[in-house]
């Protein structure tokens, strides 16, 4: 969810070395946006088509197999690649005495989700002040979707994240799977590694992970895995009729092998780990 207008440039600034970041927050009151504002729930068809035509549409939108993950009594939330605030807007009209704060590391994008959240921070999240962000307290859901594949230390990230986690709060973490089909296909049968504008190979992804692996980046973060759920699809682009059949099967989910090949996108879910006495 953490985009840029150009396909160069997307997610750019998520990876520079050595430059300095200058940090920016914009705080909005929590309210409900005026009727005819082109914010407004009403408007949510509008609100669509007017932020595609500004940004790659890849990388904008509501995602059903991530709010779905968040509890419903939740009050305080962190977005971390918040992009253009669609995710949180969504999350602050389902209950509106919640606070939900973004972080994004684009100053167009971040601009945008001022409007529609609490407060948003516009920093490189790895080099993020990570006090400066939302409230002093802690948070009882951070989302991190598809975020960490594009940095250079997830882990470390990850774990200064998980230290805004309140005790019983819930992390989402959402991947690319690299062990799909459509990856084995492409370096196995095709005999290449794909750069693309998108997707498992998107260029600019800096990490790979299967569902092994993300177990263990939550694990190395001191959370305690919970669930993990996939979205199925067979080819690499999404549509199609083939697509759908294969999204459709649930009892994909209890074969581990077909699971993990045709688990195109991992959602997981963690808690901190307790520490027994």
């Amino acid at each position: 969810m953490l985009a840029s207008l150009d396909g160069a440039h997307r997610r750019a600034c998520k990876v520079r070395a050595h430059s300095e970041t200058a940090h920016g927050t914009y705080n909005r009151p929590l309210r409900t946006p005026p009727r005819g504002s082109p914010w407004a729930p009403a408007s949510s068809a509008e609100l669509h088509s007017v932020v595609s035509s500004l940004f790659n549409s890849s990388y904008v939108g509501l995602r059903p197999e991530i709010w779905q993950r968040v509890p419903p009594q939740a009050k305080t939330i962190l977005d971390v690649g918040s992009s253009d605030g669609t995710l949180g807007a969504f999350l602050l009209q389902q209950r509106p005495d919640r606070r939900v704060f973004g972080v994004e590391c684009d100053a167009q994008m971040a601009n945008v989700a001022a409007s529609r959240l609490t407060g948003v921070t516009q920093a490189d999240v790895e080099s993020l002040d990570w006090s400066d962000v939302g409230d002093a307290g802690e948070f009882d859901c951070i989302i991190f979707a598809d975020v960490l594949e594009h940095l250079r230390d997830p882990w470390t990230t990850l774990a200064r994240a998980t230290d805004r986690l309140s005790d019983d709060g819930v992390l989402i973490v959402s991947l690319p799977n690299v062990r799909h089909i459509s990856a084995a296909w492409s370096i196995y049968v095709d005999g290449g590694f794909p750069r693309r504008s998108r997707g498992i190979f998107d260029a600019t992804h800096l990490r790979w992970f299967t569902p092994r692996d993300a177990r263990r980046l939550c694990e190395d973060a001191g959370l305690a895995p919970q669930r993990l759920d996939f979205t199925f699809r067979l080819f690499d682009r999404a549509g199609g009729f083939v697509n759908r059949i294969v999204s459709s099967q649930c009892w994909l989910r209890f074969v581990p092998l077909i699971r993990d090949l045709l688990g195109y996108q991992m959602v997981l879910s963690a808690r901190k780990k307790q520490i027994k006495i």
